[in-house]
């Protein structure tokens, strides 16, 4: 799975997982020892990871589902741009998460898209009626040439977020150490059951840095884990 650092947490697109994940992405789900289970076993208990919920994981109520025409299908995280009081708001997900219908060319980037994505913050499993949706203006910048990332400006300004009490999160400027302990933050979508599509928590640590391609995409500095994620 591809990465990209969130302080202490990978994005997992568990949808930049952290996770940031959608249905393009495959599942990779483990158990407590770091034994690979099947996919079939996605919902058992076996699988290394936690069901987060609002009172005992708030610091993480700064992510959230990426929604198109109604439907999830990616992990997106509030960053902290640390702006002044106007400045817009901004979230992070995966590059293939620009758009639900299309990803970008293997060298393509693009800029100031329109959209029509809703990103949902505080979405824990027993929180479903304090889900805070916010409109996401554009796609100000997306790739998948090197790295899988999205930046997304958001429908309102960062320090209304930070008002209402939402966590943003920032980029790691060093990345981690092999056999460094991580935690992966997203919601798992594919095959998982609707009642547990919501906010997880998975821990293992930092493997090896490798290049890998898949299909016409080639990614570079790609961090080995057993951390479970789904699409």
């Amino acid at each position: 799975m591809r990465k990209t650092w969130i302080k202490t947490i990978l994005l997992a697109i568990l949808g930049l997982g952290l996770a940031l994940l959608s249905n393009w992405a495959q599942a990779a789900i483990y158990d407590r020892s770091g034994n690979k289970i099947p996919d079939a076993d996605v919902n058992s208990s076996q699988v290394n990871w936690e069901l987060l919920s609002a009172e005992k994981s708030r610091k993480y109520n700064g992510i959230g589902l990426l929604e198109q025409e109604s439907e999830g299908f990616c992990t997106a995280f509030f960053l902290n741009t640390g702006g002044d009081d106007n400045a817009p708001a901004y979230a992070v997900t995966n590059g293939h998460c620009a758009d639900i219908h299309t990803e970008p060319a293997a060298k393509e980037i693009l800029i100031n898209r329109p959209s029509n994505k809703v990103f949902k913050l505080n979405y824990f499993v027993n929180a479903k009626s304090s889900v805070r949706p916010v409109h996401v203006r554009q796609v100000v910048y997306a790739t998948m040439k090197s790295t899988d990332i999205s930046i997304l400006e958001l429908d309102t300004t960062f320090n209304q977020l930070v008002k209402e009490g939402f966590t943003p999160w920032k980029i790691a400027e060093v990345p981690p150490s092999i056999g460094e302990p991580i935690e992966v933050i997203g919601i798992p979508m594919t095959g998982v059951k609707s009642s547990l599509s919501y906010l997880h928590r998975t821990n293992c640590q930092v493997g090896q840095v490798v290049n890998l391609r898949e299909g016409v995409y080639h990614w570079e500095q790609a961090i080995r884990t057993r951390c479970s994620v789904v699409g």
